[in-house]
């Protein structure tokens, strides 16, 4: 689509759904954006379109980002990480793709990541994943030694939420307390059941095992727990990376009955 089609496809309406929680809305006289959710992840301007995820790296913003961004460009992913191809799929057709990037209505990108930059991304990438494996198995080790329930000397920022389910970390777009919590080694019992939950298990003592003198570990399902908490540390620390914000907050009672 372009910035013409999109004015005719809008006019004479200021919005229009063009798709399931998806809507055509005019922002300015030279702007119209493509909104999913609360995320304009396609903006139209006479000149170009400019793409954005709002760190929502999922299969449902890359469809509605290809549904409109301007051919023959298209955002795949590989390994993970997200890319613009223009003119054939070969890894020489392809851009990094980053919030804000810009596409012609030729599809050409108008402001490409340097290589340099790239290169420097991916190394600081690289070196963080080691980071988080890291911590990942120490989460795990000392879940299998035994460790407290969330309670109130956890990390705040991990253990509260909004009355929307979001934890306050992810609430004011926080990342700093995680990269605390690797650096000081500091196992966190509401980041264990974050994870879980967002893994898509409403009941997180279940898995993390709650133990009649009240601490958490020798669940049936342990040994997923590295991989949990490293997938939720990786979609929050780790720029465009497949992945998805949290769907789920667990509740007071998911601990009742499982000791």
């Amino acid at each position: 689509m372009t910035f013409e089609e999109a004015t005719a496809k809008l006019s004479p309406r200021e919005s229009r759904k063009v798709g399931n929680n998806t809507y055509l809305k005019r922002r300015s006289e030279n702007s119209i954006a493509v909104m999913l959710h609360a995320t304009d992840v396609v903006t139209f301007t006479p000149e170009y379109a400019e793409l954005n995820t709002g760190g929502w790296y999922t299969v449902t913003t890359k469809d509605r980002i290809n549904g409109y961004i301007p051919s023959p460009a298209r955002v795949s992913s590989d390994r993970g990480r997200w890319y613009v191809y223009v003119g054939g799929w070969g890894k020489e057709n392809r851009q990094p793709f980053f919030d804000g990037i810009r596409i012609s209505y030729d599809g050409r990108v108008l402001n490409p990541m340097a290589t340099a930059e790239d290169d420097a991304a991916a190394k600081e990438a690289a070196k963080l994943k080691r980071k988080i494996s890291k911590y990942a198995k120490l989460c795990n080790d000392t879940l299998a030694a035994g460790m407290p329930q969330p309670g109130s000397g956890d990390c705040w920022y991990c253990l509260m939420r909004t009355e929307e389910g979001a934890t306050l970390g992810d609430a004011h777009e926080d990342t700093g307390h995680l990269l605390s919590h690797m650096e000081e080694g500091y196992v966190v019992p509401s980041l264990l059941a974050n994870a879980i939950v967002e893994r898509g298990y409403g009941y997180p003592g279940v898995i993390l095992g709650v133990n009649d003198d009240g601490t958490m570990g020798g669940g049936r399902w342990n040994h997923d727990i590295r991989r949990d908490v490293s997938n939720y540390l990786k979609r929050r620390l780790l720029p465009n990376e497949t992945g998805a914000k949290p769907t789920g907050t667990p509740r007071a009672e998911h601990w009742a009955g499982t000791r």
